[in-house]
């Protein structure tokens, strides 16, 4: 299974070479036809334009073929939710932030070590007695 993954990976990464070398070809195709016509700073400016639609027509289709989930609506008469759920919340629907955010955490917990330990203190310390 993990062959298969690895094979798959490895096609794609050819694949979207392969892509990038033909937009490349093409981009420089249209400089030197657009040379006989135009200065070289206007075909080097159309050739970048044309190069900003294609990436645009790209981006649309892309869009176009994603599902985005549909918020829920929440149940009349309940409470807000609670920054843990919002927390959760945008766990689930931002993984990528999630994992940037984890990944800060950690680079502060590497420069600050004293921090964690009074992190996992509080956490991990058995409740007080108050009267």
């Amino acid at each position: 299974m993990f062959r298969r993954a690895m094979a798959a990976a490895a096609s794609l990464a050819a694949l979207m070479a392969a892509a990038a070398c033909a937009v490349v070809a093409l981009c420089f195709t249209a400089y030197t036809l657009l040379l006989m016509i135009v200065p070289p700073a206007g075909a080097g400016a159309i050739v970048f334009g044309l190069a900003a639609l294609l990436a645009l027509i790209a981006a649309a289709i892309a869009y176009s073929s994603v599902k985005l989930p549909k918020r829920r609506p929440l149940p009349r008469n309940t409470p807000p939710p609670s920054l843990a759920d919002q927390a959760l919340e945008l766990a689930r629907t931002h993984p990528i932030a999630t994992v940037g955010v984890g990944l800060a955490a950690g680079l502060a917990a590497f420069a600050n070590p004293a921090l964690v330990t009074a992190v996992l203190r509080a956490f991990t310390a058995p409740p007080r007695n108050r009267p």
